[in-house]
Order: C-alpha cells, then structure tokens, then sequence
C-alpha cells in the first residue's frame, strides 16, 4: 500500500513539473486587467452618440481655471475639436455673430453654468445678424444658457444645412428681433431629429420664437418641439412658431404657450406642403391660437393633424385670414376649448370643456404654469392639453 501512495506522488510531482516547462516554453497565460488611469480634471466620461459606448470628452473652460481654461467663446471655439464640450463659467459672455464650421464641431456641447440661480447669459455684443450659426452640423447641443438677443441681433440662433441631432434643451431666449430661432432648409433625421426640449420663450411685440423658412424647393424636415414655454411680456404680443414655407414631418407637442398675439402661424408654401402634427398642446390667455393665411390657397398647401390640444382665454381658437370653414388638408381630433374661449371661423371640430379650469398662471412656478392640478383632462377617453 505504503509503495502504490509513493508512486502516485512521484506521478504528481512530474505533472506539475511538466505545467511549469510548458508555461516557461511560452504558451499563454491569463492576464489580469491592467488597473485603470485616473481621469484628468478636463476629462468626463459620457456616453458616445454614435456606439452608446464609454468615451472621455474633452472639457474646455471659459472664465475657469487651469490648462484648458479660456477667456472667450471665440477662444474657445477655436480650440475646441469634435466631440468636445465648452462650459460657460462665466455669468455673462457677450460674443459677436459666430458661423461654426461643419467638421470640426460636429457632437459639440456648449453649457452653461447657475449662478445665484440664473444660467449663463450669452448676450449679442452689437448689431448681429445671429449670435451663432449652425450650418449644417451633426449632434451640437446647447444647453442651461440664456440667450439674449438684447434688441440688437435679429436672430439668437440659426440653423440650416443637415444637421441630425441638432438640440436646445433647458435654455431660455429672448431679446431677438425678429426670431429666437430660424430654421432654413434644416433637417433632421428619423433617428437623431432636430430638437428644442424645456426652452423657455420670452417675446415681445413683433418678436417670434420660431420660424421655419425655405429657399428653393426644399423644407425644413424632422423637426420635434417639445414641452417647451412660449412666453408673450407686457400682454398677448409675439407669435410663438411660424411656419413660413413647407416642412416635413414636424412635430408640435406638449407646449404651453401664453399671452401671444398668435401661437401658431401658417402661411402660404410655395409649390409644396406644410406637414405636421400638432398635438396636446395648452394655449392660453392669447388672441388667436392658430392662424392661417388662406388667400388664394391651393389645395395641397397642409398636411396638419391638430389632436387633443386645450385652448383657455382664446377669443379666436383657429382664425382664417381670406377664408372660414374646414381648411383642406387639415385633420382635427379631440381639440377642447374652455367657457371663455370662442372657436373662430376656422372649423376645429372643437369640444366645450367647462371644467376643470386652469389656475391662474405663475410664471416663475413651472411645476403649475398652464397646468391642470388633477393632470390632464379627459375628453372621449383621450387626455387633452399639455402634461
């Protein structure tokens, strides 16, 4: 017994060494993960939009510290690369016009910072034509900045070209002359829209938040506004988005518009059609709430469908300008107006909501302004009104 336990041992023995020659010979072996390097403070992680997979994005300053700090925008800008981000350090940045270029900032984010609970401004410095131009770049994004056009530029941003992913999200604008934003022949894709989320319009007299224009025969496509405020100062003034020319699959919901001239105009296209979808939005305390150029208007001119949206204190809910009745091309369904709104000559097929009735509006309260305390109200089984 005691020489069989002896040999096995000695069988053992040569096992292990025969695994040791092997591995010294150079076959593989298991390697452990390197330990991963600290981030700089001018990096942050963030997730690509091209591959959802981890990335480090490169963070410029201005108004901060350090080697990636700058003094301006313009500084900023020109040394920025794609797939960066700017941060806004400063409370104000007063910039001239600025036209970015289509390769090199392309997925660029440019934020803003809160102080004493207001975003950075960033503020026209003259007479500008546009604070910044988008010309055709993929996924920049604005965000938590002011815009002020401070009377003297006609426009705070404008966009045209192909630019998919193109977003302004949580900013406010205002002080523009004509409009806040100006899309020209600007398109989106299915996947990455053009996108304005949570911006808060303010607009005075003969001011607009949003025009769509054309040159040509092209539109603006793939364009999602969305749960955004739009704002008339002093008393129903300004009109909250234009459609100038024609556009392909827009998409208008989930907004509160207050105090407005109109909130919505649509003219006459050239040749084309306007189509969108306009949908659960509130309008409220405005002289009109959508207005039509029907003058001579031919008969492929809209492809609208306007659903489930709530109109209170509108005199005029839909008015035509050079016509009255059912407009061609546009779809209603579910539209409800409260008791002290009036439809207008233009045929919504609208519904009398008696109540619930909103409370009065608070416009530093966001949690309530133009909001129904129960939630939506519901008209034929369908939530009406923005959320």
């Amino acid at each position: 017994m005691r020489n069989i336990q002896m040999s096995l041992l000695c069988v053992g023995i040569c096992i292990l060494v025969s695994g040791a020659k092997r591995v010294d010979k150079g076959e593989p072996e298991v390697a452990l993960p390197e330990p991963v390097a600290a981030k700089t403070a001018a990096e942050v992680t963030r997730l690509s939009v091209d591959d959802k997979k981890p990335e480090v994005r490169n963070k410029i300053v201005v108004g901060g510290e350090g080697e990636n700090a700058v003094a301006s925008l313009t500084d900023a800008l020109k040394k920025a690369k794609p797939g960066d981000t700017i941060i806004l350090a400063k409370a104000n940045v007063k910039i001239p016009s600025l036209k970015l270029a289509r390769t090199q900032f392309k997925d660029l984010i440019i934020e803003g910072t809160t102080h004493d609970g207001r975003p950075t401004v960033l503020e026209a410095n003259g007479n500008l034509r546009f604070l910044i131009n988008v010309d055709g770049i993929e996924s920049i994004r604005f965000k938590n900045i002011e815009f002020d056009g401070a009377g003297k530029s006609d426009h705070c941003l404008q966009v045209s070209g192909a630019a998919p992913g193109f977003t302004v999200e949580g900013c406010t604008m205002k002080g523009a002359k004509t409009a806040a934003i100006l899309f020209v022949n600007a398109a989106g894709t299915e996947s990455q829209p053009l996108l304005l989320d949570k911006v808060r319009f303010q607009l005075q007299t003969r001011q607009t938040a949003v025009i769509l224009e054309t040159t040509g025969q092209n539109d603006t496509r793939r364009l999602t506004i969305r749960e955004c405020r739009f704002e008339g100062v002093g008393g129903q003034v300004g009109k909250g988005i234009r459609f100038e020319a024609a556009t392909t699959d827009v998409e208008i919901s989930n907004n509160r518009f207050f105090s407005l001239e109109s909130a919505l105009y649509f003219g006459k296209p050239i040749a084309k059609t306007i189509k969108a979808q306009i949908a659960s939005n509130t309008i409220y305390d405005s002289r009109t709430g959508l207005e039509f150029d029907l003058n001579n208007l031919a008969a492929n001119a809209f492809d609208l469908t306007v659903r489930q949206n709530y109109f209170g204190k509108t005199p005029q809910v839909a008015q035509g300008n050079g016509g009255k009745g059912a407009v061609p091309g546009v779809t209603a369904d579910t539209n409800a107006f409260g008791p002290d709104s009036k439809p207008g000559n233009v045929d919504l097929k609208l519904s009398q909501l008696d109540k619930p009735l909103l409370p009065a509006p608070e416009a530093n309260n966001d949690a309530t302004f133009l909001r129904f305390a129960g939630g939506q109200p519901e008209l034929n089984g369908k939530k009406i009104g923005a959320p």
